[in-house]
């Protein structure tokens, strides 16, 4: 069973607040909602949406790109998916 992209993002946020031992409620803090909220979202449960993600990554002082799994990774666009603006599904 594969994991969700929404679990991966959470795995990647939970990995970069244990390497710098940050707390759910400082976490809570910085993005000005409640711990449960947080939990849900560490949890994989409800996604981080891109403003979450990049104020954690200022918080953290990493890149956005580094709690976004794959993030470098070739788009869907080379493999053929979309043609000149359209899905070719």
């Amino acid at each position: 069973m594969s994991t969700s992209f929404t679990q991966r993002v959470a795995e990647a946020v939970r990995a970069e607040a244990a390497r710098r031992r940050v707390p759910q409620r400082s976490i809570a803090a910085a993005l000005g909602t409640s711990q449960q909220s947080v939990s849900r979202r560490m949890s994989g449960e409800t996604p981080f949406d891109v403003d979450e993600i990049h104020n954690l990554a200022e918080s953290f002082g990493v890149s956005f790109a580094s709690l976004i799994p794959d993030a470098n990774k070739t788009p869907a666009l080379a493999d053929g998916v979309f043609t000149q603006g359209k899905a070719t599904a």
